[in-house]
């Protein structure tokens, strides 16, 4: 009995000695074969698993896609496609989920840096046309917004111009990583100089105009205009991740719903401003 007792044992340590080093050949293999496609799914995935459970306002589950997109995006393959300032901006914008989380702010705060993750990791890919490109009509209608409060005039002018840059800028913040991945990084730095320019000259003159910053102004509107033509203009595009299959239909839906979302509600406020003239009340610029 005790031979027999001590057969069994032995048996049972070998069987699982044999499948604990099965399981370790298994994930050695498996990392072994892991290249950029498999790495970028698998950060396209928890982006996407991320967004949902901010819409669904499931702050746990955010917080571990969170930390799963911080492993993934720290990982020396993939960051060697794109480029370094838009991995940057994609690091900045995963801290700043994660504090929102942490500090208990409000879904929908972590759900917009959601959303400008998702376009970022959406911009990695090459082999289609990047959806942060859609985002080219939001910012002219942002200008001409600011255009048309620019020439009412007056402090009602001003305010309605601070506006309409501050929507233009949180349009530009959106797509900021994204667009440094797809292009070059240098022209959106162009156009956040050229937005923080503006509004300081709005700010310099909040109850009247003078001649010099009212050619000061309007020249800084003609070169923030060129500053936005200069990124969605064609050009060499950076080195990316070449997925083989391309993305889910899953994946473009959503990032459709953002960009639409984004074009909806630009069109119904500028409707609201033209057929009601409203005025938007006083903000201290950023």
């Amino acid at each position: 009995m005790k031979h027999r007792k001590r057969l069994l044992v032995v048996l049972t340590a070998l069987l699982i000695a044999s499948g604990l080093g099965t399981a370790w050949r298994t994930e050695a293999s498996e990392d072994a074969g892991a290249g950029p496609q498999s790495k970028w799914d698998a950060l396209a995935s928890w982006t996407e698993g991320f967004y949902q459970a901010s819409v669904e306002e499931n702050r746990q589950l955010a917080y571990g896609y969170v930390l799963k997109m911080k492993a993934a995006a720290a990982d020396r393959e993939l960051r060697s496609y794109g480029t370094p300032e838009g991995w940057a901006v994609l690091d900045e914008r995963l801290n700043a989920a994660q504090a929102l989380i942490e500090r208990g702010a409000f879904a929908y705060t972590w759900r917009e840096e959601a959303a400008r993750l998702k376009l970022a990791v959406d911009a990695l890919s090459r082999e289609r046309k990047a959806l942060w490109r859609q985002y080219e009509r939001l910012l002219r209608e942002d200008m001409s917004r600011l255009h048309k409060a620019w020439l009412q005039g007056g402090e009602k002018g001003n305010e309605a111009a601070a506006a309409a840059l501050r929507q233009l800028e949180g349009h530009v913040l959106r797509l900021e990583a994204a667009a440094a991945f797809g292009k070059e990084p240098a022209r959106v730095s162009v156009l956040k100089e050229r937005i923080r320019y503006t509004e300081k000259l709005l700010e310099a003159a909040p109850g009247g105009r003078t001649e010099a910053n009212r050619t000061l102004t309007e020249g800084s509107l003609v070169l923030l205009g060129d500053a936005v033509d200069r990124l969605f203009a064609s050009g060499a595009q950076s080195a990316a991740v070449k997925p083989a299959g391309g993305p889910s239909w899953q994946w473009t839906a959503m990032l459709a719903v953002i960009v639409l979302a984004g074009l909806f509600y630009t069109g119904w406020h500028k409707f609201r401003i033209d057929r009601d003239e409203i005025t938007v009340p006083k903000r201290p610029l950023r």
